[in-house]
């Protein structure tokens, strides 16, 4: 997705800013959570559940299977099926749990909560009491 100078960031690195910044459009998201949490896998059920037209599903597809979120495979010329692929949420998963470890080492107190469909939600964070 994008273009990082490779003597300055790592490969891991430029990975998880590309698997956020494919997160970060809630068009994107909820294509990700309706793949998810329905059967439907086909573009054209896409295209009648989400409020977007077919381009612009079409684009947003293109941008999550570029960062391995979306396994897209043609059927026939005229449809399509994805699946969401679990390596790169897992990336992130790792990524957040490590940033958890780093967070809590400085005394701060940190609960994440993972819930299922790799949704995140921060439940609390404060500083502990010296």
């Amino acid at each position: 997705m994008g273009a990082y100078k490779k003597d300055i960031y790592t490969e891991e690195q430029a990975q998880i800013a590309d698997i956020f910044k494919a997160l970060s459009n809630p068009a994107r998201l909820a294509i990700l959570e309706n793949l998810m949490l329905t059967d439907n896998k086909q573009f054209g059920g896409l295209v009648n559940t989400i409020d977007l037209s077919p381009s612009t599903i079409s684009y947003h597809i293109q941008e999550l299977s570029s960062v391995g979120l979306l396994g897209v495979s043609e059927d026939d010329k005229k449809s399509c099926s994805m699946n969401v692929l679990e390596e790169p949420l897992n990336v992130i998963v790792k990524y957040c749990n490590d940033a958890i470890e780093e967070i809590e080492k400085e005394g701060l107190e940190f609960e994440f909560l993972c819930v299922a469909q790799y949704k995140f939600y921060i439940k609390k964070v404060k500083f502990k009491e010296s």
